[in-house]
């Protein structure tokens, strides 16, 4: 009204700078959001991935911290046609179970020279240490192998509020079908192991944010796929 200036510039440009990311996400997904398809997974560890569940698919997961068995988290995906829905619930000693909620559009499925690419929101509710996340993201597989994978695959995105800015991923099958992950989430690197014991079984070590977790993934239901079933969602 008086033409008074911000108090605090450096925080008026941060939430500037915030919303302009947050503005780019959205509309990039909106104005892609005509292609939508199916697909075969939806993250890696922590960061997303280019492809959601594909139709029909229902899939539970849970994994305990090596050090402390009360430490763990079980979560709930559904694939729908285009769509894949996920409820969390994320139980640490001392404190009540945290439930969140999470959507990933499918935008494109990808083709032989194109990448598959979706968009999502995290934490809905807004509830949890980091917040809502937006973010969108496209996958597509290397074209050469190196040996001694058989296959390459790498995902990169662009996240705002709970993702912060630029992540990436890469997914590498080895021998004896051992899956070797990898990733750099917007705030740190994070490392996986993965073993398929059955077509709906899947065992797998990981090491985020420096702690150890183990965990098994079950799938039931849609398409078969060679990426792969292997996702986690924890907030430090």
């Amino acid at each position: 009204m008086n033409g008074r200036k911000s108090a605090c510039p450096a925080l008026s440009g941060r939430a500037g700078r915030d919303m302009n990311v947050k503005r780019t996400v959205l509309l990039m997904a909106g104005a892609l959001a005509l292609a939508c398809g199916p697909a075969g997974a939806d993250r890696v560890l922590l960061a997303p991935a280019g492809q959601v569940l594909s139709p029909g698919s229902l899939r539970w997961e849970t994994a305990v911290r090596g050090s402390d068995s009360g430490n763990n988290i079980q979560w709930l995906q559904a694939g729908l046609p285009g769509l894949e829905l996920e409820v969390v619930r994320d139980d640490r000693p001392g404190r009540g179970a945290d439930w969140t909620a999470g959507a990933q559009v499918a935008i494109f499925p990808g083709t032989a020279s194109l990448p598959a690419l979706s968009a999502g929101v995290r934490d809905i509710a807004d509830q949890t240490r980091f917040g809502r996340a937006y973010y969108i993201v496209a996958g597509a597989p290397m074209p050469v192998a190196v040996p001694p994978f058989s296959s390459t695959r790498l995902n990169a995105g662009l996240g705002a509020d709970g993702i912060k800015g630029a992540f990436g991923s890469v997914e590498m099958d080895g021998p004896s079908r051992l899956r070797v992950l990898a990733e750099f989430d917007s705030r740190r690197l994070n490392f996986g192991l993965e073993l398929p014991v059955a077509s709906f079984l899947k065992l797998r070590a990981s090491l985020l944010g420096g702690d150890a977790f183990y965990g098994v993934n079950l799938t039931f239901g849609g398409t078969s796929s060679a990426a792969p079933d292997l996702g986690l969602d924890f907030e430090f």
